[in-house]
């Protein structure tokens, strides 16, 4: 296991905000195994091996490579300091010498979801309400006619 502190200087600046804070990385491997058994020893060993508290950070853990069978799994941990957290960023951070993009917060693309999410279930409710409404104003109709009928029979 190996922690380092990044962004170093050979990497680009990080991307938004300058005020990012700083991202801890940790490389963490786990015995072979299936995928979601090797995941919950890397959330394990995640919080377990935590530099500070689990508390006090936020942390984002990524798988570094495919899974294979009978092969140990490798997963890079990111921790930064919960209070130092202002708002979402992305960042791109070393990882045993491969620069990864790491984001914590939600990110401009989930938002965009988020938004496109909530419009459709939006038009969605209303599209309801106007066949709810169509459906009754056609059985009012032929309670109506049925009325009527009835009284030109009597």
């Amino acid at each position: 296991m190996s922690i380092s502190l990044a962004p170093d200087e050979d990497l680009p600046p990080p991307v938004g905000a300058p005020d990012n804070p700083q991202v801890l990385v940790r490389v963490v491997s786990t015995p072979p195994g299936m995928p979601w058994e090797q995941t919950r020893a890397a959330q394990l060993e995640m919080r377990h091996g935590a530099p500070l508290p689990i508390a006090d950070l936020m942390h984002k853990m990524v798988r570094l490579g495919r899974w294979r069978p009978g092969q140990p799994g490798r997963f890079a941990v990111f921790y930064i300091r919960a209070r130092e957290f202002r708002g979402p960023f992305e960042t791109l951070v070393d990882v045993e010498g491969t620069p990864t993009k790491v984001a914590f917060g939600a990110g401009v693309e989930q938002m965009r979801r988020a938004r496109i999410t909530g419009l459709a279930v939006l038009l969605l409710v209303v599209s309801g309400l106007i066949i709810g409404a169509g459906v009754a104003m056609a059985l009012n109709a032929r309670a109506q006619a049925s009325t009527r009928l009835e009284t030109a029979e009597l």
